[in-house]
């Protein structure tokens, strides 16, 4: 998620957390903190202990209940195979990882052999409306380029297409562990920076490459990325806000989707379509049932080895808290644009509100999601099952029991 007024959006935070201390403000009593402690130990001497977190039943998992998501270094070829049939070899995730390109705050395909990339529509809302000349709201009327000249160049834009990936678990790991556990955090920042430089020097395409290390199952493999990145990105096509936007869902966390959430980019090298022979043609014919079906993109990073813990104390606090501080400030800037559109639209404040939205029902997913009796037992059961193997062996337990 992007947030391109980052002073609008300090603006909003601010105002929203005047907002809240000054409603618990209105009525304000003196109290000594002996008195509060006396008060305390009266209300509780006789309440039955409850416990500070809620406590969830395990409910049996799958290898792959917590998530099926992937990287494209480590995939699980057999479970593809077992599960649906489906043996892909090298090829085709090459295929798959050089059709796929990432944007600044989304992800797209190639489309074409020339350079053609598909990505959502919400993805591309502020680039629409800022290749929208004086006397056009491309935002709303969509856009379409008959011709390669008629493309619109979008400003300070790129998209990275991951060219290669290389393992440097090894390289990485043999700094940290060499290391006091007081100093490993700033040697491990210090080592990945100087891999990245390192790397770097190497490329045969320093103008265009770029490499980025990341670190995998909390720190136990490092991958270096090397992305090429085309910054010559031009807007071909995007549908108009009406069916773009249909039914007012503010991002495809929901699927399927009934509108027309795409728009076309086409990317430029040395000012002519960018030469692409690998990419997702489309179909000609249905899915059917059965079918393996998957989703290949630059997704954000997931919570899966947070503790049952962890979870079920953001479920009470940190995400309704944040949930509850995007509702409020969404209606504060929306009763502000309907009473000055005009000033609205200067600020581009229609696409900062839908970015706030994404926000708003993300975080309210993960509220239900964190509450859920049955993924909350699922997490229980499989760390519940951590434990019990980390029991079960004496030298795994030896070094990670005392880290629990």
């Amino acid at each position: 998620m992007m947030f391109r007024n980052y002073n609008l959006f300090a603006a909003v935070l601010f105002v929203s957390f005047f907002w809240l201390a000054s409603c618990t403000a209105t009525q304000q009593t003196v109290v000594e903190a002996e008195d509060i402690v006396d008060i305390y130990q009266e209300e509780t001497a006789d309440a039955p202990a409850t416990p500070f977190l809620p406590k969830f039943d395990p409910v049996p998992a799958d290898r792959f209940d917590n998530g099926r998501m992937w990287t494209f270094e480590y995939p699980p070829i057999d479970y593809f195979r077992e599960t649906y049939s489906f043996d892909p070899d090298d090829d085709w995730f090459t295929h798959a990882r050089l059709s796929s390109v990432r944007l600044p705050n989304c992800s797209g395909s190639f489309v074409s052999a020339s350079g053609l990339i598909l990505t959502n529509h919400h993805c591309a809302r502020e680039q629409i409306s800022q290749v929208s000349r004086e006397d056009e709201n491309l935002l709303d009327n969509g856009f379409y380029a008959p011709t390669f000249s008629d493309e619109r160049m979008i400003e300070d834009y790129y998209v990275d297409q991951l060219i290669e990936v290389r393992d440097v678990t090894s390289m990485v790991l043999n700094v940290i562990d060499s290391a006091s556990l007081e100093e490993r955090a700033m040697v491990r920042e210090s080592v990945l920076r100087e891999l990245e430089e390192d790397l770097s020097s190497t490329l045969e395409n320093p103008d265009t490459d770029l490499v980025e290390i990341v670190s995998l199952y909390n720190g136990g493999r490092y991958s270096a990325y090397i992305y090429r990145r085309y910054d010559d990105i031009r807007l071909v096509m995007a549908p108009e806000l009406q069916i773009g936007y249909f039914g007012g869902d503010d991002d495809n966390f929901t699927y399927p989707r009934y509108n027309l959430d795409m728009t076309f980019f086409r990317a430029y090298d040395g000012d002519e379509p960018l030469s692409t022979p690998l990419f997702f043609p489309f179909s000609e014919t249905d899915v059917a049932a059965g079918d393996a079906v998957f989703m290949i993109g630059n997704p954000g990073s997931t919570s899966r080895l947070q503790t049952v813990t962890q979870l079920a104390y953001r479920s009470l606090y940190s995400d309704p808290f944040q949930h509850h501080l995007y509702s409020r400030a969404i209606k504060g800037l929306e009763a502000y644009y309907h009473f000055d559109p005009d000033e609205g639209d200067t600020w581009d404040l229609r696409n900062f509100i839908f970015s706030l939205k994404n926000a708003e029902k993300f975080f309210g997913g993960q509220v239900q999601a964190l509450r859920d009796p049955v993924l909350m037992g699922r997490r229980t059961y499989n760390e519940n099952r951590f434990r019990s193997k980390l029991a079960d062996d004496p030298e795994l337990s030896e070094y990670y029991k005392p880290l629990l």
